[in-house]
């Protein structure tokens, strides 16, 4: 097999993100935008305001208005914050595809693709392929290469030109979606996890691989609403978003399975959306499973996958420890060797498809992969590598046995923990309380960082927020139920 390109190149981390569901027909100008979040339906409140907005999302109340620059987007500002149908305001954020570098292969073979031997790939495969799933791949698009394809594509939908084609003009998102469903078995190039799972390419990124959180949450409206029962976020936005927030929060509701990737900084902090609640947020290992030095940490971090590391060749077999599937770049198709969080979060992806294929909901895929990881630091979780890292076997076998510990949330448990009787003492802690035990953390008022908090016992919760001057208070049930408080200024 031919391969081509020998030379290694790094990227920053850049990408671009969609919104919710606009009329296929509207043409969505370029730059950024101001999201508006309304009380009630947002039609209803732009009929009575006279305000023009370039696309509504309906299921989450928000609209998208073109954004003036200067005076006249201060005046936008404050006649929004001034009108009782608005319910909050946002401004635009970049968001960025979680690729830390690449690299052309020196060959194409399965032997190359150690990663899908370090989570158990092929005896989960025993059991099935990905038949009937839909997985959502939101990047710079998709397209089925020559050498090796995809045939489960479907049609999809390009929101960055907004037209029916989400063709893959920068090759992430094309090999973001070969580890989830490559053709395999077909004597040609590389493998799959899921191959026979359908792919929805939606394509919320440019071809320099970035783009805004308000074409972040449309593509995540049009996934839920095309049928994905899994969507994979290969991109991050280093900033919290409202709008956002009420997108993940509305397809989690519809039972779709949300997986994204936590960064390639190489410090504490999860990026977004990976950092949201419902989201499996993964971190990268390189070819050894350990935690790869790039990978993001950070109390949100549910587990970690290959992700690679092109530095290195630890099975010794001439190619860098890359993750390798079949790509497109700069016009030219060929395997080539990525490596990033990017690369590990369809890892998780395509194990979450292949659980649901056999029955699990998304819930019960969550705790099964979870449940089921290897422990790598200490016992039980922690900050760096969260879970552990992914076993698509052990996960298939524990969602077999029945065994789902621990165990998927009762889906009629609704009602949020309570955060009660803060103090924050002269020492420069936070204590609080709980009505019953949680996991708890503090964050900055802005998102950007956040201290996991001890419990003492599992109702008080401690936290030293080091030079924070105010805080957030967070806590999470075991059903997934969250609270939030504050903010509170220190003393």
């Amino acid at each position: 097999m031919r391969l081509s390109l020998p030379s290694l190149l790094l990227l920053s981390a850049c990408s671009t993100l969609p919104l919710d569901e606009p009329s296929r027909a509207e043409v969505m100008p370029s730059g950024p935008m101001l999201i508006v979040g309304f009380r009630g339906a947002p039609q209803g409140a732009l009929d009575r305001g006279a305000l023009r907005a370039a696309a509504l999302l309906p299921s989450i109340r928000v609209g998208l208005f073109p954004s003036p620059q200067g005076s006249a987007q201060q005046a936008l500002l404050q006649r929004l914050a001034t009108d009782p149908n608005v319910a909050w305001v946002e401004l635009d954020q970049p968001v960025y595809a979680a690729t830390k570098g690449q690299d052309a292969a020196t060959d194409p073979y399965r032997t190359y693709q150690w990663n899908l031997d370090l989570i158990g790939a092929s005896e989960a495969n025993k059991v099935n392929t990905g038949k009937g799933v839909v997985v959502a791949v939101l990047d710079t698009g998709v397209s089925s290469g020559p050498l090796d394809g995809i045939d489960g594509l479907l049609e999809g939908w390009d929101f960055v030109n907004e037209d029916g084609d989400p063709a893959d003009d920068n090759g992430h998102g094309t090999h973001v979606a070969g580890t989830i469903a490559q053709n395999t078995g077909n004597g040609m190039g590389v493998a799959g996890i899921a191959p026979d799972a359908a792919l929805l390419p939606v394509k919320v990124l440019d071809a320099d691989g970035s783009g805004w959180t308000s074409v972040l949450v449309q593509g995540i409206a049009y996934a839920v609403a095309e049928g994905a029962d899994v969507i994979n976020m290969s991109l991050g936005t280093g900033t919290h978003s409202r709008a956002l927030d009420e997108a993940l929060s509305a397809a989690s509701d519809a039972g779709v399975l949300l997986v994204a990737a936590s960064g390639n900084d190489g410090e504490e902090g999860v990026m977004w959306p990976a950092a949201h609640r419902a989201v499996i947020a993964v971190g990268a290992s390189d070819g050894a499973g350990a935690r790869a030095p790039y990978s993001n940490t950070g109390p949100q971090l549910d587990l970690i996958a290959p992700g690679g590391d092109l530095g290195e060749d630890l099975d010794g077999d001439g190619v860098r420890d890359g993750i390798l599937q079949e790509t497109v770049r700069m016009g030219g198709w060929d395997w080539y060797l990525f490596q990033g969080t990017s690369m590990a979060t369809p890892h998780v992806a395509a194990t979450g498809a292949l659980l649901m294929a056999e029955g699990a909901t998304a819930q019960e895929a969550r705790a099964a992969m979870l449940g089921s990881a290897l422990d790598l630091e200490g016992v039980g979780r922690d900050d760096s590598t969260g879970a552990g890292l992914l076993q698509a076997d052990a996960a298939m076998d524990l969602l077999l046995a029945g065994n789902k510990k621990p165990e998927a949330p009762p889906e009629d448990d609704t009602s949020p923990p309570s955060i009660g009787s803060v103090r924050l003492t002269a020492q420069g802690t936070v204590l609080f309380e709980t009505d019953e035990p949680t996991a708890s953390w503090i964050c900055s008022d802005t998102f950007t960082r956040c201290v996991s908090a001890s419990e003492v016992p599992s109702t008080l919760h401690q936290a030293d927020p080091g030079d924070l001057e105010s805080v957030l208070l967070f806590a999470e049930d075991e059903a997934g139920n969250t609270a939030m408080a504050g903010p509170y200024r220190m003393l």
